[in-house]
């Protein structure tokens, strides 16, 4: 728990980090502004168009303030750790959590895979662990089930500016 406890740090302060720029504010009022557009039963076409433009410029938005912390183009664990160091944004956090940027990504991914093979696990009730997953780490999820699911809810609304 104390690495999870780390990604947890890292999360938080990346976020805080995102909120104070000013771009984030502007993301919130657009997002606003396409959430009661779409909310409309019968749209015009001006109103239409201007739910592509806003889409857009979301995209265009949570792209430039994702500043790094998004490592799903990274095809190896070497790429992602660059990635995270070239990232000032993502880069201090995760040294103030006292991680080097291929723990954080090592982390990152574990938690990850751990994660998803237990819910499918429970899911379809299978008890026989893959060879390439490790039990380890699917015996910390299941004995951490409900914190974790916590944490990942709080980062999931964390990466979405709420």
């Amino acid at each position: 728990m104390p690495v999870v406890q780390k990604l947890d740090a890292v999360y938080r302060a990346v976020a805080e980090a995102m909120d104070r720029d000013p771009r984030a504010a502007q993301l919130k009022k657009l997002r606003a502004e396409l959430k009661t557009l779409e909310d409309k039963e019968e749209p015009t076409e001006v109103e239409q168009r201007r739910m592509e433009t806003i889409a857009a410029e979301i995209e265009r938005l949570e792209e430039a303030l994702a500043g790094g912390l998004d490592l799903g183009e990274a095809q190896s664990l070497a790429e992602m750790s660059r990635l995270v160091e070239a990232s000032p944004l993502v880069a201090g956090p995760v040294r103030r959590a006292g991680l080097t940027p291929r723990e954080f990504a090592t982390a990152q991914l574990a938690l990850l895979q751990a994660v998803m093979l237990h819910g499918i696990m429970k899911s379809t009730g299978s008890t026989e662990i893959p060879k390439d997953a490790s039990p380890e780490n699917l015996k910390f999820v299941a004995d951490n089930e409900a914190e974790l699911t916590a944490l990942l809810a709080t980062w999931e609304k964390l990466g979405k500016g709420s």
